[in-house]
């Protein structure tokens, strides 16, 4: 992917803001089409695992206030030492990096990816 079809993705995404942090899970969801995806609720809320791909995602707007990170980032921790042969996606708006073995990955990138 060129660096310039990025670019475009993300100023495409960005008009769009205001609609990824009320309908960022959809925006997800529906990536996945006729696979099985599951919605968790044991204790606290994991967004999506989807079983086939031993995967669990959680979608936030954004980490950057303190009481989110630690609510978002923390049940992915607890979800990944639990089921370590599972991969962890925390799918934000715009932020990206590894956040306690998590990978926190931006929405646009992630869709680029799926």
């Amino acid at each position: 992917m060129t660096e310039q079809k990025q670019a475009s993705i993300k100023k495409e995404l960005e008009r769009y803001q205001l609609s990824y942090r009320k309908d960022g899970e959809t925006i997800v969801v529906r990536q996945f089409g006729k696979k099985n995806v599951f919605f968790l609720n044991v204790v606290k809320e994991m967004n999506f695992i989807v079983p086939d791909e031993k995967l669990a995602i959680q979608v936030s707007y954004s980490i950057n206030e303190e009481a989110t990170f630690n609510r978002e980032v923390s049940q992915q921790v607890k979800y990944s030492k639990a089921h370590e042969d599972w991969k962890c996606l925390l799918i934000t708006f715009d932020e990206e990096g590894t956040e306690e073995g998590i990978f926190v990955v931006p929405v646009w990138k992630w869709l680029m990816e799926v």
